[in-house]
């Protein structure tokens, strides 16, 4: 026997790797994720990661499905519907001195609110409709190369749309020209046929 055919004896032996039970709705070889895996040394049934003790199985059927049902907006819902339901409970269980503490806390907070967008209004910019809150920003978007290109923008549509104005009451002031000349070549007209039937046995 050659010595390359025999086997090492001081190796340790290594327990088989048992293949985790797949879900029935599991991943086949023509998902690209799996040819993915496949393609960087994965073996099908073991855990991922170097060591093999990762996630073996994809997301189940049920998480999938929850997923599926949770909806655009339904967390939004579910803590708006908490939060009031917390507030209600605050509610029933506070007493009038706690109430009227509360309210008080929330009239002050809305008129920090109301002078805040009062002081934010100054840093407005209406040509390009953003909001900014200080004036170091507010001077940083002012000298921007965006909003002068908006500014130039909007000048060049305000002058079309004066050009066209112009244009239009320059058509109109023609028109009305050309009526007034008709209706006097129209006057003229009649005038001269008037002594021709006067002269008419």
């Amino acid at each position: 026997m050659s010595r390359f055919d025999r086997k090492p004896t001081n190796a340790a032996a290594k327990p088989p790797t048992e293949p985790a039970q797949l879900d029935p709705d599991h991943i086949d070889a023509s998902n690209e994720g799996f040819k993915m895996l496949k393609s960087m040394g994965w073996t099908e049934g073991e855990g991922l990661g170097k060591q093999s003790k990762g996630d073996a199985l994809p997301l189940s059927e049920r998480i999938r499905e929850e997923a599926r049902r949770e909806g655009l907006g339904r967390a939004t819902q579910e803590a708006e519907m908490l939060s009031k339901a917390t507030t209600r409970k605050r509610d029933d269980s506070d007493d009038e001195a706690a109430k009227r503490r509360r309210q008080e806390v929330s009239e002050e907070q809305r008129r920090r609110d109301e002078v805040l967008a009062e002081q934010h209004r100054n840093f407005y910019c209406a040509c390009c409709d953003k909001q900014y809150t200080t004036v170091s920003e507010f001077s940083a978007h002012l000298s921007s190369y965006d909003h002068h290109h908006r500014k130039r923008f909007a000048e060049m549509r305000e002058a079309e749309k004066a050009r066209n104005a112009d244009a239009t009451a320059e058509k109109r002031s023609r028109e009305e020209a050309r009526r007034e000349r008709e209706l006097q070549k129209q006057i003229r007209a009649a005038a001269a046929a008037a002594p021709a039937r006067g002269e008419a046995p």
